[in-house]
């Protein structure tokens, strides 16, 4: 217990400690923006902007803050497994698969489609095939 107690102490330090980093690092990279900035403009417009900037960020990360998750929604049940596929599921698949590809055969036989015709029915036909059907009413 004592243990985890120290554990969880050393954590908390380190991570302080690495909060004062970021925040001495974030200092430096303002004064060193302005410092650019001053080169080419009065300083204090090189202070404005770079406040400005500092403004801008900040209102940003607020926003962020603000936002709350989307709620999510409840876990579906997990869908009931498949059948496998009988024999006569394959042979019926294989002999619609002869058929398609004796009428596309015969198709491009008599239209002589472009090439061009052919790469947009491909992309056509698989944006198709790809798409998950999507639940009516659920």
């Amino acid at each position: 217990m004592k243990a985890q107690v120290q554990a969880g102490i050393r954590s908390l330090v380190l991570a302080m400690l690495a909060g004062i980093v970021l925040l001495i690092g974030i200092v430096f990279a303002l004064v060193g923006a302005y410092a650019s900035l001053a080169e080419t403009m009065p300083s204090w417009q090189a202070g404005a902007l770079v406040g400005l900037g500092a403004l801008v960020v900040c209102f940003i990360l607020l926003l962020m803050a603000r936002r709350r998750p989307a709620p999510r929604a409840p876990r579906q049940p997990a869908p009931a497994p498949r059948a496998r596929p009988t024999a006569e599921d394959l042979e019926a698949t294989a002999e619609l698969g002869v058929a398609a590809s004796a009428a596309a055969r015969n198709f491009v036989r008599e239209h002589r489609p472009s090439t061009f015709q052919l790469i947009l029915a491909a992309f056509v036909v698989g944006l198709v095939a790809s798409r998950k059907p999507r639940r009516r009413g659920g």
